[in-house]
C-alpha cells in the first residue's frame, strides 16, 4: 500500500495533485494567519506618528552679510556637537519640563532621531511618539531648546528653522498592510 510517507520518487505533476487536494487547507490556514497578524498588530501595538522639523545652523564670527569659508567649515564642524546636545540629557529633560510630559528621558530620547543630510548644515530633528500633535510639539520644543543651549553652550549666533514640525495625519507604524501580508 502506497502512502505519502513511504520513500518513493515523485514527480512534479503528482505534488501538485496532492497540494490541489489540499487547496482548502492552505487557502483557510493562509486566511486564518493574515487575519491573526492584522489583529495582534492593531491590539498589541500603539501606533505611533512622526514629526520632523529641519534647521540650518550658521556660526558667525562678525555682523557682516557675507560668510566667510572658515566660518562654513566651523559651521560644519559644530554639526555634530549640536546633534550630540540635542540629544543631551539636559534638553530632553527641559522639554519634558516644558510639555508636562509623563515620560522619562530614556524613554523619550529613544523616540528622537537627530540627523545631517550629508554635506550641508541643515539638521533634522524626527520624532515618534503616540499622539500625533504631541510628536508635533515635541520635534518644535526639542528644536528650540536645543537652540537655546547651543546659543549659550557653543557661541552659535544664529540657527535658522527650515521647517516647523509637521501635524501627521497618519500613523507611521505598524503598517498593519505589511504584517498582514507576512502572515
Amino acid at each position: 500500500m502506497d502512502t505519502l510517507y513511504e520513500n518513493k520518487d515523485y514527480n512534479l505533476k503528482e505534488i501538485f495533485n496532492v497540494l490541489y487536494k489540499r487547496i482548502w487547507v492552505i487557502i483557510c490556514s493562509a486566511i486564518i494567519l493574515a487575519v491573526a497578524a492584522f489583529f495582534i498588530t492593531d491590539i498589541m501595538f500603539l501606533p505611533q506618528y512622526d514629526s520632523s522639523t529641519r534647521m540650518y545652523v550658521v556660526v558667525r564670527k562678525d555682523e557682516s552679510t557675507t560668510i566667510t569659508a572658515s566660518e562654513l567649515q566651523l559651521g560644519s564642524q559644530v554639526i555634530k556637537d549640536y546633534m550630540i546636545l540635542t540629544n543631551s540629557k539636559s534638553v530632553v529633560e527641559k522639554v519634558i519640563q516644558n510639555l508636562s510630559l509623563q515620560t522619562t528621558y530614556s524613554n523619550l530620547v529613544k523616540s528622537i532621531k537627530v540627523t545631517n543630510p550629508t554635506d550641508t548644515r541643515i539638521i533634522d530633528i524626527k520624532v515618534s511618539y503616540k499622539d500625533p500633535l504631541i510628536a508635533q510639539k515635541i520635534a518644535d520644543n526639542l528644536r528650540d531648546t536645543a537652540s537655546d543651549f547651543a546659543k549659550n553652550i557653543m557661541n552659535i549666533d544664529r540657527i535658522s528653522v527650515v521647517e516647523k514640525a509637521s501635524l501627521s495625519s497618519l500613523p507611521s507604524s505598524p503598517n498593519k498592510t505589511l504584517n498582514t501580508q507576512i502572515g
